[in-house]
């Protein structure tokens, strides 16, 4: 089923029945034949997606007959109808909607007829400023004269697609004839030929009765070869896309080479278009780099270049992004970059407490439990031993007194008793003293056991050696853990604090910037992570990438841009125990692609050589060239398996707190002698023993 899509907006003068298409050519001098050379002309090309037509009330009842009986009824019809009185580089709503509608359908063929060349000339300018007018359609226009005046210039050199059709005089034919047919000459830009400030069309063909003269196709691809045109490329120093390097420094003739991704994709390209490139740096670079918006209505930096029409590519990695998409054209993304932030990074130096480290808190916390409760476990189950000897001990029925010395441990099998055979009289039951009768030596043995010191003997008591048995299975386990943990630590390299997640950041408090940052800022506000809203209201803007990273060094700030470029800030630099750190998780994979102008002619072939260049994996290898020499620009690689000094820290440490708890206890030991022991009545330094067996 044929599609046939018709929108008008009619602002007609006269009625259709009195308007008849002979009445109308001589009421306004139109161009007889016209609509033929027309219907010709669109008849023979492929519009795409569909036709605008943009005229007005004249060449409409001109034209709207021949038109629709071409055959083009197969692709959709935009009809645009202005007002003579209309004001096209102000356009009323109406007219606007209809262009955005003809945009947005990116139709193929636009036929032009206005009779006011003013009119048309305006309409041209408002559809180039705002982007209503795709530069790579073809477009067939009336010839005048207004349109080749010098503002429209910057206009003819990004739509070259173009044909001016004007009706000769019959004095200035090349072949006068005798036919009363009028001839029309079909000119076009003299694309790739450099523009001067006189505008001189060229001539394409001449029509004639239904025929072309020399039958050259009317629309040629002009991209395909620009005959050594000289084309201006601003470009700003940004690693990976552009670096600048300076040729014979000591030398008088010293000048700069241009390298890097961008700069290589470009020679690349004019090679295969066959253009010369001439290589700038944007003015003021070092403080305005990309550029902003100006209150006088311009662009700064190599924004302002592009915007301004003075350079025809601008390279210094332009971002994907909706706002530069509104101000130039960008090429097809050739790569993706990690955007992320520069952190401080800080080297924890903990040596001093070593000895702790191989547990946790919770670990510790258990072991000294452990130690506490096991000495009184061990006291307790002696007592209980002790309790139930002394129980079971018989008593002499003449209820004499046994004097007690030393109890025996009493079991069902075996009864000790001693008897006296001097006087024949039991005197009582003697066993020896056990290691763990005691509660200080319950406390000094578990102490020694944790560090595997043997006992001195067995305990008599089962259960109290069972107890002992898998206490020292236990100490076992704990010194080995204890042991592997430490050695680890000793031959592990000191640990490091950084930054390597947006929570992170967020949490660190430290302030944050970036080279441009109304859109790195309106990034981050618009984001729907509260994260990113955090850091957004903390980034500022930085003029001077040097200034930036010594903040970072300090640990005071997080500096925001691709991966290549905070390897290369960071190479080179002093790193001591504060060093920079690239931030390991990435805040956006960010397009980036080549600069062009706003309606460039070139994006289509551009974005072809792109492509190829991708896909053949030259732009990896001079991404490889360009980041070589600071690609292993890493973290400073970890310290070796070496116990040095600084990591005995804390052996020192703990043989210093000994030698400090042993002093505080001399000293105490000191004063007691002088206070307590020298002013006791017993006391005499030359008879010592009696005041020990006293105290004894």
């Amino acid at each position: 089923m044929k599609i046939f899509a018709t929108l008008l907006i009619l602002f007609l003068t006269c009625e259709k029945s009195e308007c008849s298409q002979e009445k109308i050519v001589e009421e306004f001098n139109l161009h007889p034949h016209l609509d033929i050379l027309t219907r010709t002309i669109v008849s023979k090309l492929d519009p795409g997606k569909c036709f605008a037509i943009i005229t007005d009330n004249q060449y409409y009842q001109l034209l709207r007959g021949p038109i629709f009986a071409t055959g083009i009824e197969d692709y959709p019809i935009y009809l645009a109808l202005v007002n003579d009185s209309e004001d096209l580089l102000s356009p009323n709503y109406n007219t606007v909607r209809m262009l955005q509608e003809i945009r947005k359908a990116n139709c193929g063929i636009y036929v032009i007829y206005l009779a006011n060349g003013i009119q048309m000339e305006r309409f041209f300018r408002f559809g180039d400023k705002h982007r209503l007018l795709s530069s790579h359609a073809k477009y067939i226009i009336l010839h005048d004269y207004r349109l080749y005046s010098t503002k429209m210039l910057s206009i003819w050199k990004k739509i070259i697609n173009v044909i001016f059709v004007k009706q000769l005089h019959p004095k200035k034919r090349h072949n006068p004839s005798n036919s009363s047919s009028p001839w029309f000459e079909l000119t076009t830009v003299p694309f790739p030929a450099p523009l001067k400030n006189i505008f001189v069309t060229k001539r394409v063909d001449y029509w004639q009765d239904g025929k072309f003269r020399y039958r050259v196709p009317l629309f040629e691809d002009k991209t395909k070869n620009l005959n050594e045109q000289l084309l201006k490329a601003a470009v700003l120093e940004h690693v990976p896309a552009v670096r600048i390097h300076i040729e014979n420094q000591n030398d008088s003739n010293s000048g700069e080479f241009f390298a890097g991704v961008e700069v290589e994709m470009l020679k690349a390209l004019a090679k295969a278009l066959n253009f010369q490139v001439d290589f700038y740096k944007s003015p003021n670079q070092e403080i305005e780099k990309w550029g902003k918006f100006q209150l006088n209505g311009t662009f700064s930096g190599l924004l302002g270049e592009i915007v301004s029409g003075q350079s025809d590519f601008a390279i210094g990695d332009f971002h994907y992004t909706r706002y530069h998409l509104t101000l130039m054209d960008l090429t097809i993304p050739y790569d993706t970059e990690c955007l992320t932030f520069l952190t401080p990074e800080i080297l924890s130096d903990n040596s001093w407490k070593t000895l702790i480290l191989p547990f946790s808190p919770e670990m510790w916390i258990g072991v000294c439990i452990s130690l506490l409760s096991v000495g009184v476990i061990f006291s307790i189950l002696s007592n209980f031993y002790i309790y139930i000897h002394h129980k079971m001990t018989p008593k002499n029925s003449s209820k004499k007194h046994f004097r007690v010395r030393n109890l025996i441990f009493w079991t069902n099998a075996k009864r000790e008793i001693i008897m006296d055979n001097q006087k024949h009289k039991p005197i009582q039951s003697i066993r020896s003293k056990d290691i763990f009768d005691d509660f200080s030596n319950c406390i000094l043995y578990t102490y020694s056991m944790i560090l595997l010191v043997s006992l001195p003997r067995l305990p008599k008591p089962w259960a109290i050696r069972l107890l002992t048995g898998w206490y020292y299975i236990y100490c076992i386990l704990l010194v080995v853990a204890y042991r592997a943990s430490m050695t680890a630590i000793l031959a592990n390299p000191v640990a490091r604090l950084t930054i390597d997640t947006m929570d992170q950041l967020a949490k660190s408090k430290l302030g944050c910037g970036a080279f441009i940052s109304t859109q790195a800022k309106k990034f981050f506000l618009t984001s729907l992570d509260e994260t990113s809203q955090i850091i957004g209201e903390r980034l500022d803007e930085v003029i001077s990438a040097d200034e930036a990273v010594e903040k970072v060094s300090k640990g005071q700030y997080a500096f925001y841009e691709n991966e290549h470029y905070l390897r290369k800030l960071r190479s080179g630099r002093n790193q001591e125990a504060q060093i920079l750190h690239i931030m390991k998780e990435c805040v956006i994979h960010m397009p980036i692609a080549l600069g062009l102008q706003k309606n460039s002619p070139l994006k289509p072939t551009a974005d072809k050589y792109v492509r190829r260049m991708v896909e053949m994996g030259l732009e990896k290898k001079w991404l490889s060239d360009t980041i070589e020499e600071f690609a292993s620009s890493v973290e400073p690689p970890p310290e070796g398996a070496i116990v040095n000094l600084k990591k005995m820290t804390a052996a020192f440490v703990a043989l210093g707190l000994g030698y400090f708890l042993a002093a505080l206890a001399l000293i105490g030991e000191l004063i007691y002698f002088k206070t307590v022991t020298q002013k006791h009545p017993l006391y005499d330094k030359y008879n010592l023993a009696k005041y020990y067996e006293e105290k004894k």
